[in-house]
């Protein structure tokens, strides 16, 4: 059993997106935000919705008030990906998506708590193979990506505070579209 199967095996079915191919973030008040995931030859992928406001997600943090800010903060979606190469190496990747239509705001802040989350699965799954004799699952195997997807901001619009914001926060992949999100470009440049 991969790394990614055992990771399909601990997240709940019910956080899988409805669209497999398809992200998507509408706020209501706003123009929603559709990105389609272009498929990639010899890739499996399962993606997983993560909206606070549909589903009862991490339950046994606080809600009220005086919860500290930010506890509650996830990305929009978590995508798994399986790649087998020429050589029949099998890579395991985990996308942490944030989908934005403007400024990145909490992005990163939402990208590096959901890494957190990862990293108890990771831990999780690791825990199952010692105790339990389940599958091995090595974490080094897995490639953990945090991606933000936003609209296009015209240059005019583009400030220096962005930049300075995007260097910061160097491990977080920007990518701008309008409605496709090239999966091969992210899993290809990772060997």
């Amino acid at each position: 059993m991969t790394e990614y199967d055992q990771l399909c095996r601990i997240l709940n079915e019910e956080f899988k997106s409805l669209e497999q191919d398809k992200m998507i973030e509408d706020k209501g008040d706003k123009e929603s935000q559709s990105v389609e995931i272009m498929p990639m030859k010899d890739l499996k992928t399962t993606l997983y919705r993560m909206a606070l406001e549909e589903k009862d997600f991490l339950p046994f943090f606080n809600k009220s008030h005086d919860s500290p800010e930010g506890l509650r903060k996830f990305c929009d979606y978590i995508l798994l990906a399986e790649h087998r190469k020429r050589n029949h190496e099998v890579c395991t990747f985990v996308l942490l998506i944030e989908l934005k239509r403007g400024k990145n705001g909490t992005a990163a802040k939402q990208l590096n708590a959901s890494q957190t989350f990862m990293e108890y699965i990771y831990s999780s799954a690791e825990r199952l193979h010692v105790d339990f004799n389940d599958s091995e699952f090595d974490k080094e195997k897995v490639t953990t990506m945090k991606i933000v997807i936003r609209k296009p901001i015209s240059n005019k619009k583009r400030t220096r505070e962005d930049e300075r914001k995007n260097a910061n926060n160097s491990d977080v992949k920007y990518f701008e579209t309008m409605r496709v999100f090239p999966i091969q470009q992210f899993i290809e440049n990772r060997f």
